[in-house]
């Protein structure tokens, strides 16, 4: 039997969806997701979706919506910030997750402690949500401050092992809780290659 809709889990996601580095890397997640379970729902806040009408996809599970205005049109954000927090807080159905998706330090700091707020109030007498974020590092100088409060989500995921090694070793106890799922979700187009095609690429270009 098919899951319904009233079973599925409900996801509350905030990403990029453009032709971007971020918009390609959440459209390969979800259609992975998607692809692997028939039980989820996903409402993405697209960043840089700009369509009047949401975008239905994969026969109704997934609905992308234009994020920069809240419901009522009194707070306007390009990066969908007002929106997820309205979301969460007045959406009559509740969410079984939030993921996040973007830039640590202009898109998900500031929001921390809104959504921290949230859960404690859903925590008195309502079914709460799970968090996860998303998070690409590519250098190995953040400020320590980024990731004091990354205990707050229940998994944080990151592009690779050096990602990791540089998110853990500002917060040592987000070590057990940080995955790694490499950003080439797309098995069909990346994959990681084999030790001798490495080998002979560096021997006949360095």
């Amino acid at each position: 039997m098919q899951p319904t809709q009233k079973t599925r889990k409900r996801i509350l996601w905030l990403s990029d969806w453009a032709n971007s580095g971020f918009g390609v890397v959440a459209k390969n997640l979800v259609h992975q997701i998607m692809q692997h379970t028939d039980d989820i729902e996903i409402l993405v806040l697209g960043i840089n979706f700009y369509e009047k009408e949401p975008l239905q996809l994969y026969n109704g599970r997934v609905t992308v919506m234009d994020c920069r205005r809240t419901s009522d049109g009194s707070s306007f954000d390009e990066f969908g910030r007002y929106v997820m927090i309205d979301m969460l807080m007045n959406y009559p159905e509740p969410f079984d997750m939030l993921f996040m998706l973007h830039d640590v330090g202009t898109i998900v700091l500031p929001l921390l402690s809104l959504i921290a707020c949230r859960k404690k109030k859903l925590e008195l007498n309502q079914k709460n949500f799970k968090t996860m974020c998303y998070v690409p590092i590519d250098c190995g100088h953040i400020p320590a401050q980024y990731f004091e409060n990354f205990g707050f989500f229940d998994r944080i995921v990151t592009m690779n092992e050096f990602s990791k090694k540089v998110i853990t070793k500002t917060n040592k106890s987000l070590f057990k809780k940080t995955s790694v799922v490499p950003h080439g979700v797309n098995s069909d187009d990346f994959f990681p290659i084999p030790p001798e095609e490495i080998a002979a690429f560096r021997k006949e270009y360095f």
